[in-house]
């Protein structure tokens, strides 16, 4: 069975190769982030919070460095702040090498990944990877939300998995638990994987995880780059059910990640209230950001995340504008007048408030 398993995974690894010959990705050096006001990939800004980066760095040695990673400590912490048990978890490096495991894990060449877009720009690289064909649907960018129909039409074009991200990585919005009950439930009886992308999870209302325990086609994903500020460590992790844990840990890597990344998950962990204050710090920050940008006729968009999307009248200007006082801003795709959209993210409340004095600035200049 083992020869079989190796010579099965060859052929596929070949065929893939064969596939990708022709898929471009640019590579290359691109102008430094550091020292920018960091409002575009809604990681934490400016930089993790001090008191909790010095107890992150008493826990590393010289020795972390020249070990490789044991995992047991880091699991342990990470199953008693989410109260669940180490078999319902798998760490890996970052949200996007999550993906590439489980649609590597369960699609094969030619399978369909249904999208509710816009979203994470890693689902169609990997899915590309693979072989597979990405099903969209869309948000509505004029009434900033979803039909629950255009979902189930992803259904019925017999996809292998369906991806709903929730918050939306560009809407901020959710989609309510009833609603989405009734997705995992008509994907059950299709036989379809539902993949619930909760990146943004941790300032959320809706917390989707407990589906884990009624259904057995459903997959959490999640991260540690929002909300304290690990993005540059990689680290994210699935919360399934133990069957679908063991099936993606057999094709995963050899180490889920490096031996800093699991000291700093043991650490956030186990200071659980520091943890949940920093989120609150942005939470806080966020009201007071919307408040003003709509003060300013910005038009933000209520979100559930650590990122404010707003239409301006000129977004080009804005945008340089803003570039000149070395502050980047994300753009939004053009899918569906999203386009005419860009986000901040949300960092401390002092970044907010510089942010907000450039924009009064930017009136007077307009």
């Amino acid at each position: 069975y083992g020869y079989f398993f190796l010579f099965s995974y060859y052929c596929r690894f070949i065929l893939q190769c064969a596939l990708i010959v022709d898929y471009k990705r640019q590579r290359g050096f691109f102008e430094s982030r550091e020292n920018k006001i960091r409002l575009e990939f809604n990681e934490y800004v400016p930089h993790i919070d001090n008191k909790i980066f010095q107890i992150i760095m008493n826990k590393i040695s010289a020795e972390t460095f020249s070990v490789y990673p044991e995992m047991e400590n880091t699991y342990r912490a990470l199953s008693s702040y989410l109260a669940r048990p180490v078999e319902n978890l798998l760490l890996t490096s970052g949200a996007d090498q999550a993906i590439f495991q489980i649609f590597n894990t369960f699609c094969e060449t030619n399978d369909k990944i249904g999208l509710v877009e816009p979203n994470f720009s890693m689902y169609h690289h990997y899915a590309t990877i693979i072989g597979c064909e990405v099903v969209g649907c869309y948000y509505d960018a004029i009434k900033w939300s979803i039909e629950e129909e255009c979902i189930y039409d992803l259904i019925k074009k017999n996809c292998k998995i369906i991806v709903i991200t929730t918050p939306n990585s560009y809407t901020g919005t959710t989609i309510n638990k009833e609603t989405l009950n009734n997705i995992i439930k008509k994907c059950f009886h299709a036989g379809i994987l539902v993949l619930i992308d909760e990146v943004y999870f941790d300032f959320s209302s809706e917390d989707c995880s407990s589906f884990v325990d009624y259904y057995d086609n459903v997959i959490c994903l999640r991260s540690f780059s929002k909300s304290v500020g690990l993005a540059g460590l990689r680290v994210g992790y699935i919360l399934s059910n133990p069957k679908i844990i063991e099936h993606i840990y057999r094709a995963s890597f050899g180490v889920e990640i490096n031996g800093v990344a699991a000291k700093a998950i043991e650490v956030l962990c186990n200071n659980s209230e520091l943890y949940s204050s920093l989120v609150s710090e942005i939470l806080d920050s966020k009201k007071y950001l919307y408040q003003e940008l709509f003060s300013l006729g910005f038009q933000p968009q209520k979100t559930e995340t650590n990122f404010i999307p707003i239409k301006p009248k000129d977004k080009q200007k804005l945008i340089s504008y803003l570039k000149t006082h070395n502050v980047r801003v994300r753009k939004y795709p053009n899918i569906s007048h999203f386009d005419d959209y860009i986000s901040f993210t949300v960092g401390t409340k002092e970044t907010s408030e510089s942010i907000i004095s450039l924009l009064k600035n930017f009136g007077d200049v307009n």
